[in-house]
């Protein structure tokens, strides 16, 4: 069980860090930065904050592991479908925006990056928020088995 709980927060940590790239790259692809240089620099990153989780994995039982991955796997699904559902209309207003600047700045809009740059601040902003609800309610389950575990030990003194 914990080799697949490893697993499993290793591939959403490459995930994260795939989108965090994308927003990056969508920024920076003007000046010729390509998306796999900014992949690489969010893989370290993702890893070292991926340590406490797994951590959270080896000293937790079994259930407390599954129980964490299907509330993050809750919690990606309704990021995920937040941002699709809007970012419609603010990367109507950044297009608009920018191509009141393409005048200044010489660069040309493209509605596709600009689409994918708005959805993936989105999700990175909805995943946030949904990480610190999923916070709070680990540490009072934690807090909670704790509390039943210890009903069930009598100390005998004699």
């Amino acid at each position: 069980m914990k080799f697949v709980f490893l697993f499993w927060v290793t591939f959403w940590g490459v995930i994260d860090a795939s989108i965090w790239a994308t927003a990056l790259w969508c920024l920076l692809g003007y000046f010729n930065v390509l998306w796999l240089q900014c992949f690489w620099a969010f893989i370290p990153i993702h890893f070292v904050r991926n340590i406490s989780v797994m951590k959270y994995g080896s000293t937790h039982t079994k259930q407390d592991c599954l129980f964490y991955m299907r509330r993050e796997s809750m919690s990606m699904g309704v990021a995920l479908i937040l941002a699709l559902a809007t970012s419609i209309i603010p990367t109507v207003a950044v297009i608009l925006l920018l191509s009141l600047s393409e005048l200044w700045t010489n660069l040309q809009t493209h509605w596709l990056h600009t689409w994918l740059c708005v959805t993936c601040i989105l999700y990175i902003f909805a995943r946030g928020s949904e990480k610190k609800k999923m916070i709070t309610h680990t540490r009072a389950r934690t807090v909670q088995n704790a509390a039943r575990r210890s009903r069930f030990v009598r100390v005998i003194d004699v």
